[in-house]
């Protein structure tokens, strides 16, 4: 494993240190206040850190997601996980906002009714006022003041303790209430100050005068725990309205476009209910109710309800509201969660078995390919399963199958190739190196092999001085066995003209004899289908006579002044049959006299249009090319019309010509 340089680390290594710096730089700033530098080093925070989350993940993306199960928890947790996570969360925020908001509604549910209750209570005082003036025709002051008494007794054992107040006619104004609320049909929180209360002023008219009945509620502790009874802690924000300015405060409150401060917390201090769970949080959230100001009436900054509960308690406020039927959404809502959480249960069962095949399957794979590569090519995937997975363990194992058997073949062909290229060698011991020198005769051979291995045989060389013994021959069959058969020839008639010298008679050593003797020789050594054509021949330097058999082989040619003639004289091919006798003939070779032989490979090679060229084209090629070659000359020329004859066709059998000429 490779490891990054130095040069390489260096680059990440400042972006870490950069980061780590700047976390600590802005949580000094967040300590001691400073907004600018909070500022500034949070957003180095978030850039540096942003490009050495994408440095470490492009470090470790390939590394961590090579593995297939890896890529596939991967997957599940991009497609499965996080969507059911984001959507439980998205259910626990939207709960946790319900329960917030109905417990902010049963609050102000609860100011509305005091203030309607105030209402009422104006309407009661309002309502007697004006029964009294009726009755006497005016309303004395004693009177008035006896009513109010009455009420105000009443109003104070109320929850919260109500204050009455009676404007105008016989009794004097008091001073703790604005003059404008004078014959004004008001109702809503008044803000002076530090202060707030809750007024509700009706005008009534008696004996010709105008008086207003209010009832004030201070907004205190008792206002506080009324709001909150069974429910929690409310808390009221007493706000004050600060100029628009470019600069903001630490607790500056941004409500309905404009921003206010804090002037006064009027806090509940009692505990909340204790939680009758880990789940039972705590839910805390705000609410805007108008005002007005005490002085003018005009609309005044808002008052802020800040309601803390549990999602406990405010459900038991629910539930008591629906009374017999608050279970049924409970017990609907449970079941679906069962029925999900067994749903969520199958899925991840059977994701992870189907994860479990899906990595078994590449893990076989994997292996396999791995002892592939090390050379075994006896690897097999077992079948787990009839599916695509099943398929592609069939196919790799009909792969590595194949992968052994060209395996085998290739072995063998290796070995076919040895024993070919060891024939080869065999037979170019066999063919002569050199041609034998004469007084009165040139001779040249040339064998051109079809395949690797020629099934042609051709040999020449002297028996003594001034004798010359040459053959031509085509073995049937190509190969080892051709190259054996060869050798056997060979090695007959050699030895055969061997022990003819050694006996001292090699002047009557008769060809047709000599041919017999091979025959005989290769039907008692060889197999029945094994057999060769044979042209033998003996050759004085002296006398200029050519003795020759001809067993089974194309007649050779014999050019004498622009004419042609064919040596027949003979027999069949050698190596059929044992008893056979064969016949020699004698020709006198003349200065100038040309003699030629050659195999089937000279006269059946076809052309594109497979017309052959045949022994005609052969020796009309003779009689026009002899006068003006040598042996050399003339067999090059007629190998290379040949390959004119059928240009780019591959030779289907194999080509050898002997040439001689008497000089």
């Amino acid at each position: 494993m490779s490891f990054p340089s130095a040069g390489k680390r260096r680059p990440r290594f400042s972006v870490a240190w950069g980061a780590g710096i700047s976390l600590v730089a802005f949580v000094g700033a967040w300590l001691v206040g400073a907004t600018g530098p909070q500022l500034v080093f949070g957003l180095l925070v978030v850039v540096l850190g942003f490009i050495l989350g994408v440095r470490v993940l492009a470090r470790w993306r390939t590394r961590l997601l090579w593995r297939l199960r890896n890529r596939l928890l991967v997957a599940y947790v991009l497609i499965g996980f996080i969507p059911v996570v984001l959507l439980l969360l998205i259910g626990l925020i939207a709960a946790w906002t319900v329960y917030g908001k109905v417990a902010v509604y049963q609050v102000t549910g609860r100011l509305e009714r005091l203030q309607a209750e105030l209402q009422d209570g104006a309407s009661d005082l309002a309502s007697a006022l004006e029964v009294a003036a009726t009755l006497e025709g005016r309303l004395r002051p004693e009177v008035a003041r006896r009513i109010l008494d009455v009420h105000t007794a009443a109003a104070s054992q109320s929850q919260p303790p109500r204050q009455m107040r009676l404007l105008g006619g016989p009794l004097p104004l008091p001073g703790n209430l604005p003059a404008w609320l004078r014959n004004q049909h008001f109702s809503g929180v008044l803000i002076g100050g530090q202060e707030a209360e809750l007024v509700v002023t009706r005008p009534v008219r008696v004996a010709g005068d105008t008086l207003t009945a209010a009832l004030v509620v201070p907004l205190d502790d008792a206002v506080l725990a009324y709001l909150g009874r069974d429910l929690g802690r409310v808390s009221l924000l007493l706000m004050r309205e600060e100029p628009a300015s470019g600069s903001s405060r630490e607790r500056d409150i941004p409500v309905g476009g404009k921003s206010y401060t804090i002037l006064r917390l009027i806090e509940d201090k009692r505990p909340l209910p204790p939680p009758l769970g880990w789940w039972d949080s705590t839910i805390s959230f705000l609410a805007s109710h108008p005002t007005s100001l005490r002085d003018t009436g005009r609309p005044g900054p808002p008052l802020v309800l800040q309601v803390e509960s549990r999602v406990a308690t405010v459900h038991l406020q629910l539930t008591r509201r629906l009374g017999e039927f608050s279970g049924i959404p409970f017990t609907f809502l449970t079941v679906f969660a069962v029925l999900f959480l067994i749903l969520q249960m199958a899925a991840l069962w059977i994701g992870t078995k189907l994860t479990r095949s899906i990595t078994a399957a590449v893990g076989d794979l994997y292996d396999a390919t791995q002892r592939l590569q090390r050379g075994d090519f006896s690897a097999r995937i077992p079948h787990r399963r009839d599916d695509q997975l099943g398929a592609l363990s069939d196919s790799f194992n009909q792969m590595a199958a194949s992968l052994e058997g060209l395996l085998e073949e290739s072995r063998e062909r290796q070995r076919l190739e040895q024993e070919l290229e060891i024939a080869r060698q065999v037979q170019e011991q066999l063919f002569p190196r050199e041609s034998p020198r004469l007084n009165t005769l040139q001779l040249v051979g040339r064998c051109r092999a079809a395949r690797v291995v020629s099934g042609d045989y051709y040999d020449y060389g002297l028996a003594e001085p001034g004798k010359l013994i040459f053959t031509i021959g085509d073995i049937c069959g190509k190969g080892i066995s051709a190259a054996l058969l060869m050798a056997t020839i060979q090695s007959v008639i050699r030895t055969q003209v061997y022990a003819g010298r050694l006996e001292g008679r090699l002047t009557q050593l008769s060809m047709a004899e000599l041919v017999g003797r091979v025959n005989r020789q290769l039907c008692a050594t060889t197999s029945p289908e094994k057999y060769s054509s044979l042209f033998l021949a003996h050759y004085d330097d002296t006398s200029r006579q050519l003795t020759y058999t001809n067993a089974g082989h194309l007649p050779p040619i014999l050019i004498r002044g622009g004419h042609s003639e064919q040596l027949t004289a003979g027999g069949p091919v050698v190596g059929l049959f044992p008893n056979l006798t064969y016949e020699q003939a004698t020709v006198e070779l003349r200065p100038g006299d040309w003699l030629v032989a050659f195999t089937d490979g000279l006269t059946e090679v076809e052309n594109s249009y497979e017309e052959e060229y045949g022994i005609e084209r052969v020796v009309a090629f003779l009689e026009r090319s002899a006068n003006h070659a040598s042996p050399d000359q003339l067999v090059e020329a007629l190998l290379a019309e040949l390959d004119q004859w059928a240009p780019g066709v591959e030779p289907a059998d194999d080509c050898t010509v002997v040439a001689a000429r008497a000089c």
